[in-house]
């Protein structure tokens, strides 16, 4: 195990490295590539090169233990309530993202923000509750890696929704939540289900913003 554990961290390292180019290449800024061109490309570059191959302990969808999935109903039933309360409080101007959603029938519009949903919760679970969790508890320990890595998530949602400072802390709760949700359950399978949800909530208050 010890000999393994430097290897989630450098496929921690690689996929940051591609987070970081996707952010600064224009061409490669429309979503959903940011998100799953890293993931792709670093994981390439990890199974194709044996000095860098591990088995990844998020992989599993995880255990239903009591604790992760009383944790998991409450974040399903306040998480979508402190968005909307983060909204009606800052007032913020969502026209940046909600003039992404294409228009069409109301089944176009579920079914776009199903597949956002769905796309984005699994990435964004996949990085931040599987590949850089695993690479924070082989380097500072597992009761430490889920509330780092939760800050981090945090973070990388300056400018998404909830976003700004309130935003941030926020999303920083929500990532050390689901953090804590992963390690006890041994998989990322309740919070990418968690994160759907929120997601989807998220998608329909963009949808409220672009016809109000």
């Amino acid at each position: 195990m010890e000999q393994d554990s430097p290897k989630p961290i450098r496929h921690a390292l690689l996929l940051f490295g591609f987070l970081l180019l996707t952010s600064v290449v224009a061409p490669l800024q429309r979503w959903p590539l940011p998100l799953l061109l890293p993931i792709l490309l670093s994981s390439l570059v990890v199974w194709s090169t044996p000095s860098l191959r591990y088995r990844p302990d998020w992989l599993n969808l995880g255990r239903v233990n009591r604790p992760p999935l009383a944790l998991s109903v409450v974040a399903l039933l306040l998480s979508p309530a402190l968005i909307l309360a983060w909204y009606r409080l800052t007032s913020p101007n969502l026209f940046a993202l909600s003039s992404q959603i294409p228009r069409g029938s109301v089944l176009a519009v579920i079914l776009a923000g199903g597949v956002f949903a769905l796309v984005n919760s699994v990435s964004e679970e996949v990085i931040c509750r599987g590949v850089l969790q695993q690479a924070l508890t082989a380097r500072i320990g597992a009761n430490a890696s889920w509330i780092v890595q939760g800050v981090i998530f945090g973070c990388l949602h300056a400018n998404g929704v909830p976003q700004g400072v309130l935003g941030m802390v926020l999303a920083s709760a929500f990532g050390i939540v689901l953090g804590w949700i992963r390690q006890e359950s041994g998989g990322i399978g309740l919070c990418c289900t968690i994160h759907f949800c929120t997601d989807a909530a998220i998608f329909a208050l963009l949808v409220a913003t672009r016809n109000g």
